[in-house]
């Protein structure tokens, strides 16, 4: 029987979030926004990259799994969070920390099971 299941580039999926996030970047004129819709559109934006992150980080834990199923969730958490970018918030890398922490333990539970 045949696998007609696409063929997918990982690394490609990874670049197409970080080139999305980088054109969202590129195209907010905060000069051009009042201090409301600043905070507002700043706000939005957080979630859009935290939730972009999720997503790497899936993939991520996916790939880790495979190569490494014997780490710990500590250890998983530690090598995932150093992929992030510095320069995101405090919040957000706390809830990307829980969030891999979550995903790795679930990942592990299944191979165990």
């Amino acid at each position: 029987m045949k696998n007609n299941k696409p063929i997918v580039d990982v690394d490609q999926v990874l670049a197409t979030i970080d080139r999305t996030l980088k054109e969202i970047r590129e195209g907010l004129k905060p000069e051009e926004l009042t201090a409301a819709e600043r905070a507002e559109v700043s706000e939005g934006f957080m979630k859009v990259i935290v939730q972009a992150h999720k997503l790497k980080l899936k993939i991520k834990i996916d790939l880790l799994a495979a190569k490494q199923p014997g780490l710990s969730p500590r250890k998983a958490v530690v090598k995932l969070l150093s992929t992030l970018p510095e320069d995101l918030p405090a919040s957000a890398i706390s809830e990307l920390a829980g969030y891999a922490a979550k995903e790795w333990e679930s990942r592990m539970g299944m191979v165990a099971a």
